[in-house]
């Protein structure tokens, strides 16, 4: 096995590696060593064994569309928020990401791809926060989010992306079941979907801003 590079002190009961947590993701996700993630052991027990089609894991039920350009909404009166998120690990199966947005932090750990993956999320103190940023290198993104009220409980977000994915602008809906989010119907104002392209997973466009940091040395 790698070496452990241990990240967060919790209890020991709370710490999964994410060896055991992601296997057999592993081997291409995260080749230069593994990390101590704080989980539940409910929440390990979920990511251990669940595939994306278990319904009795954690979801996110998603679909996400292009705006090819400014939308026709006055984007003052919308609650809107700074998000910077890195990437531990960035593949198109499973991902590994931290996120900062007014000074709370976040960790999450999907895997699956399309309309529905797997899903947890975990409140991260900012100690844990910095020490796992140093791990996400230049996988990193930043992003001004809008929220939407919509046709549903959850609000649309729309996602305006800076740096060197200045221009692209993102709206995303999450559902509660499969059926909602098959029966959406979309505003006027968006373009393609793109529910199912990797390119356009945030873990893909991290990786990208790594290269193009890389072959800029």
């Amino acid at each position: 096995m790698p070496n452990v590079v241990p990240l967060i002190a919790v209890d020991s009961t709370q710490v999964v590696l994410i060896h055991d947590v992601l296997s057999p993701y592993l081997n291409v996700l995260h080749p230069r060593g593994t990390s101590d993630i704080p989980l539940t052991p409910e929440q390990a027990e979920i990511l251990s064994h669940a595939a994306p089609d278990d319904e009795h894991a954690l979801h996110e039920i998603e679909r996400k569309f292009i705006v090819d350009r400014t939308p026709p909404l006055d984007l003052t009166k919308y609650d809107c928020s700074h998000i910077t998120q890195g990437y531990v690990v960035a593949h198109p199966q499973a991902s590994v990401r931290i996120r900062s947005s007014k000074q709370l932090h976040k960790l999450n750990i999907k895997h699956g791809k399309g309309l529905k993956r797997v899903e947890v999320e975990i409140k991260l103190t900012s100690s844990s926060a910095e020490k796992l940023w140093l791990l996400a290198g230049n996988k990193r993104l930043e992003k001004t989010r809008y929220i939407i009220p919509g046709q549903h409980e959850n609000p649309m977000e729309l996602d305006i992306y800076h740096g060197l994915h200045d221009g692209l602008i993102v709206l995303e809906q999450e559902f509660a079941t499969i059926e909602e989010a098959e029966t959406f119907v979309p505003p006027l104002w968006v373009g393609k979907e793109v529910t199912d392209d990797p390119k356009y997973t945030n873990a893909e466009l991290a990786r990208l801003a790594e290269s193009s940091a890389s072959t800029s040395l």
